[in-house]
């Protein structure tokens, strides 16, 4: 046989062959794959909007967790090796020392604003002056918003700042959110928007991928998940989750019996939850947006009655 000849992919192939591509992509990153057609906008439209919405040909699915569970599993992963031999109480110390260290450099937790701002929005905030920018805002607020502008840091001002443009790209691209938490709710609105108009043969394939990532049937209490909405203080670690199940590490540590040490201790949890705040407000905001899509199912796939 012949030397295998491979394609060179470019922006062009992936737009002409691919379907879905998944992974740690940008939101947006579908406007250069699949770009909006330019003679339908005046050139003013276009430089006002760098990233005009393409959601009638590109979905974007976005899962979230909530943040502090988030930030505790990714610190067990990636200090798996110095965790090894170390007991519950060691590897919980160290937490609490890296939360304070980054309450005395001012810093904030804003790993999924990595993926929820576009590209473009990534390369004008690299570019950025950052103590202008403050300045200009100040200049164009009440004086009392101004003075408390004044107040904050830097970087508390531009985690603000990038939550909520993150926030406002989840509504921008129309993006259909998941929860780690709420699994079954997550698969069910998959369910619905890769399924809606499938032909049979295609349904009948895919029911089973469902099946076995939605190990529990949508029989639970669908009020109880619906009225969620009206809650902002729910405390979605300890909801049912169907299918959801927390990851063990080969130790058996659970992120689960390091929250459970954490939450012990008020002073370090005011410090977390500072340190959390503006990932916290987007989760909150997708969280919503999660249950209001999951609610839209229902019109669709009612769940079964549950024997009273």
């Amino acid at each position: 046989p012949g030397e295998r000849r491979y394609i060179k992919i470019n922006n062009r192939v992936l737009s002409e062959r691919v379907d879905i591509f998944g992974g740690h992509i940008r939101i947006g990153s579908g406007d250069w794959l699949f770009p909006v057609d330019s003679s339908l906008y005046d050139n003013s439209t276009i430089i006002q909007n760098l990233t005009i919405p393409t959601a009638e040909r590109v979905r974007y699915i976005v899962f979230l967790r909530d943040p502090m569970e988030r930030y505790v599993s990714g610190h067990l992963y990636q200090n798996k090796v110095k965790n090894k031999g170390q007991s519950l109480n060691q590897i919980v110390d160290r937490i609490k020392k890296s939360l304070v260290d980054s309450a005395a450099s001012h810093s904030y937790f804003t790993k999924s604003f990595s993926y929820l701002l576009t590209p473009s929005q990534e390369m004008e905030s690299k570019r950025l002056d950052k103590g202008r920018l403050m300045e200009e805002t100040m200049k164009l607020l009440p004086e009392d918003e101004a003075k408390q502008l004044q107040q904050q840091s830097s970087s508390a001002f531009m985690a603000e700042t990038n939550a909520k443009m993150a926030i406002q790209n989840l509504v921008h691209y129309n993006a259909v959110i998941g929860m780690t938490e709420r699994m079954t709710e997550s698969m069910a609105i998959l369910k619905h928007i890769l399924l809606q108009n499938s032909v049979e043969s295609v349904r009948e394939a895919v029911e089973g991928v469902f099946r076995k990532f939605t190990p529990e049937p949508v029989t639970e209490k669908v009020e109880n998940n619906v009225n969620a909405l009206n809650s902002s203080q729910t405390n979605r670690s300890d909801s049912p989750n169907g299918g959801y199940k927390a990851n063990v590490s080969k130790g058996g540590l659970t992120t689960s019996a390091v929250m459970d040490e954490l939450l012990k201790d008020k002073e370090t949890m005011e410090i977390f939850r500072e340190f959390l705040k503006y990932e916290q407000i987007l989760t909150d905001f997708a969280w919503n947006m999660h249950m209001l899509q999951y609610e839209a199912t229902l019109d669709f796939y009612p769940p079964p009655r549950l024997d009273s």
